[in-house]
């Protein structure tokens, strides 16, 4: 494989222009780049934020990138964390389940997470009911939309209750634009458009 470094870089810069908060995500085989490597690039892109697949991908970036690494598996009771101070205090989990929160700070009180809201993907997350009685939010709620559909409309309707930060997937920079308000930042998670 071979890569015009230069046309490579310039559409990097480009997309994290046109996507203020803009945190990359690096997962599986890194895009056919590597895990690592991604890894550098964000850390070359100066966002602070990357994100990851699953736990086993952390060691892969965490000496390559120094800001914070969003898992976006969702914790589940007996998931090992890793103890490291150092590396614990960058990880932000993500919770899928009603009361899986509580258990992971009875474990790491100072844990940090962000809440999954179930969208029309119907892959994992809470129903807003649930959101409700995990009211103790840390970092924020995460949402993962579908490639196609209205993902505007949806994506209005699951944050119009919501304060403080929102992680969404496929969302255009325009449509992030749309959905920020005073009370209400809009994280960008974008892996395929980015690499």
């Amino acid at each position: 494989l071979e890569i015009d470094g230069d046309r490579w870089r310039t559409h990097l810069r480009r997309v994290a222009l046109t996507n203020p908060g803009l945190v990359p995500v690096a997962k599986g085989n890194g895009y056919g780049f590597g895990l690592a490597s991604l890894a550098r690039r964000a850390e070359w892109l100066g966002v602070d934020t990357i994100a990851v697949g699953t736990y086993t991908e952390i060691p892969e970036v965490i000496d390559r990138f120094t800001g914070d690494v969003l898992v976006l598996t969702p914790w589940t009771p007996g998931q090992v964390i890793p103890e490291d101070s150092k590396i614990a205090r960058r990880l932000i989990h993500t919770i899928a389940h009603p009361g899986d929160a509580q258990m992971l700070r009875d474990i790491h009180p100072r844990i940090r997470y962000v809440l999954e809201m179930a969208t029309s993907m119907r892959r994992h997350g809470m129903s807003a009911d649930e959101l409700k009685s995990e009211h103790h939010l840390q970092d924020g709620v995460t949402l993962h939309l579908p490639l196609v559909g209205d993902n505007l409309a949806e994506a209005r309707a699951l944050l119009a209750h919501h304060r403080g930060t929102a992680y969404v997937s496929h969302l255009s920079g325009a449509d992030v634009l749309e959905l920020e308000r005073d009370d209400l930042t809009i994280r960008p998670r974008i892996g395929t458009k980015l690499w």
